[in-house]
């Protein structure tokens, strides 16, 4: 199998795998289910998110588009693990458009924003 991967993800100087583990195998081989994978990985990819924009990097989140099967095998791993996000994370380049919010800028009051019941 060909896999053509675009730019931002080949140029990237890392790129991060996100996998789900959508049940587990026991000791006899016999299937667990996980509760809630899904909403737990895209937790972690929030956070995960958060942490490289706080450390001045970006990243571009993507879904493997078709190559789920062929990245999983790629890496090794076991059926029961799913390819969730790709993560090409690097420093921008200068002249790259990321959206920027200067820290020093004003906000809208809470209230605007927010209700509370």
């Amino acid at each position: 199998m060909s896999l053509v991967l675009g730019r931002y993800l080949t140029e990237a100087p890392y790129l991060v795998v996100l996998m789900k583990e959508s049940y587990k195998i026991g000791a006899e081989g016999e299937r667990i289910e996980h509760y809630y994978p899904e909403q737990s990985v895209g937790i972690a990819a929030g956070m995960f998110l958060c942490a490289v924009t706080a450390a001045g990097l970006v990243t571009l989140p993507s879904t493997p588009m078709g190559a789920e099967s062929f990245i999983r095998k790629l890496l090794g791993r076991r059926e029961n693990e799913k390819v969730y996000l790709l993560l090409p994370v690097g420093y921008p380049k200068a002249d790259a458009t990321v959206p920027f919010r200067d820290p020093s800028a004003s906000h809208k009051p809470l209230a605007d924003v927010m209700t509370v019941y």
